[in-house]
Order: C-alpha cells, then structure tokens, then sequence
C-alpha cells in the first residue's frame, strides 16, 4: 500500500523499478543478488502448536530443578500456584508500575492489600498486619528493632540453629544500633531446649526472644508456650517465625502468647524466580506501644 510520506512505495513506480534493471518481480532480483545456484533453505511456517512442541523440544536439552529433589531448603521454594492467580495478578486493578498514591483510583489495589492483611491476621491469628516488608529476613530485623525500641532493652536472643541468611540479616540490622545478638542452641532432633539454658540465657536487659515454630531443621515445637512463658517472664516480647503453609495443620503463634510473628508470603502464590519475588509477613497483637511502631 502506498504510504504520502514514504517515496516510491506504490506497486507501480516499484515495478518501473525492476523493469528498469531487468527484472519482472522481486523474487529475480534476490535470486541475482545471491546467486543462481545458491538456495536458502527456510522452512515453511509452523502452526502456534508446533512452535510450542518445537520450543519445549529445544528447552528440554536445558539443565532445571526438579521440585521433587529440592533439599537446599530454605526460602524461596517451589509451591502449588492455582492457575487463577497468574489471571488475576496479570488484571490492571492490580498489576500497575505505579505507587498507589491516589485511593480514588486504586481500589483494586487496595482491596487486594485488605484481603491479604485479613489472611495473615487469620492465619496467625495477630490482630493487626501490614502490607508486607522487603522478605521473612527482614521482617524479622524489624520485629526485633520493634521490639527494642518498645521494651527500651539492648539484647535479643535467638534460638538456633537459623538459616545462614537470616543470621547475616539480622547482624547487618543489629549492628548499627548496638543491640547485642545472643543465641541458645536447640536439640537439633527434638527441638528442645533445657528449662535452665533458657533461663540463663534471658537476661533482664532481653527486649525479644526469636523462635521459629516449625524450626530451620524442620522440627515442629511440641510446648512452644514454654519459650513464650520464658521471655515474658524476663519482661521480653515473643517473636515467632512461621511456614505460613503450616499454619493450615498446627496451632497459630497467637495460642501460645507470640506478640510479634514473622513469616515469608511467597509460597502463598509466587514462584521462585532467580531468589524473588519475596514478601516479608509482620503482625502482631494489638497492643498500642506495637501498632505505634
């Protein structure tokens, strides 16, 4: 089709063309160009079917994870994502490369965050959650600044053993502010602690006692009240890291006294992408000196 702003572009001043130089069609002046005897060997089309085979065939040569034989553990980690929630998560009231400033026309958005907010308060049974940190290693930094900074005390301890991540997390957080990180070792098949171990290790200058219920090792706390009643005991704050896919089985942190729980959202429905994409779970129970921060 001829365009007005682009020259020689109707049928007949390009067929003038190749007459003038001695062709009839375009064809024969590729064929020319490259030579009689040299034949360029394109395939004919493909349907999308068989571009897809094709791909899947060219794909499978590559190296994956399998998620059956996945013992890094840790997180991020493959999950079951219902098909829905590629559909949904793709929709423009909520999938936007905008910051949600304006209510009036984020409603999607913000319905989504009120939803998720309810889930997490349901799961762990807290009363007030926010619209997520950076991930689980750093919602839980913050839970033991939070925590500090409330109780005004200067020491944390965690009950170990934890993911080389976190620990690295928590140091680089602690560490500006001065707050001492102390830990106490765990049984690492029963998840037990020795009652005096405990004891000895939380001090009246304790802000937060740090647990994860299941464990790093996978063990499940058969009396995590026990750890809750130890550092209310001293004055401190219980903070509790949770599987949030376990929540579904055993009993949420707020039936055994937690007053902050951390936890990680990407099994809920994201899946591992190159160490993403992650959201930090932090809720508490309604206590004012906790919503204030």
């Amino acid at each position: 089709m001829p365009h007005q702003w682009i020259p020689n572009s109707s049928d007949e001043i390009k067929l003038e063309m190749l007459r003038e130089l001695g062709f009839s069609n375009l064809g024969s002046l590729f064929a020319s160009a490259i030579g009689a005897s040299s034949e360029v060997e394109i395939p004919s089309g493909l349907s999308e079917m068989e571009v897809l085979l094709e791909l899947k065939e060219t794909l499978s040569m590559n190296r994956h994870i399998d998620p059956r034989k996945y013992f890094v553990g840790g997180i991020p980690r493959f999950c079951y994502v219902p098909a829905a929630v590629d559909e949904l998560a793709s929709r423009q009231e909520f999938y936007t490369s905008y910051t949600q400033y304006q209510p009036e026309v984020s409603q999607g958005a913000l319905q989504a965050l009120f939803e998720y907010q309810s889930l997490i308060c349901e799961l762990t049974g807290m009363d007030v959650a926010n619209a997520s940190m950076y991930d689980y290693t750093t919602a839980t930094a913050e839970a033991l600044l939070m925590s500090a900074r409330v109780t005004r005390r200067r020491e944390v301890v965690v009950v170990s053993p934890i993911s080389e991540e976190l620990r690295s997390v928590i140091e680089t957080y602690l560490e500006p502010t001065g707050i001492v990180l102390r830990e106490v070792m765990c049984d690492l098949e029963t998840g037990s602690i020795p009652q005096d171990r405990l004891e000895q290790a939380i001090s009246e200058d304790t802000a937060a006692l740090f647990f994860e219920n299941p464990a790093f090792t996978g063990v499940i706390y058969s009396d995590p009240e026990m750890l809750v009643e130890a550092a209310h005991r001293k004055g401190a704050l219980a903070v509790v890291g949770v599987d949030l896919i376990s929540l579904a089985l055993i009993k949420p942190p707020s039936e055994y006294g937690a007053d902050i729980v951390t936890g990680e959202a990407q099994p809920l429905g994201n899946y591992p992408a190159l160490g993403g994409v992650l959201a930090g779970i932090l809720a508490c129970r309604w206590d004012d000196k906790l919503i204030w921060q």
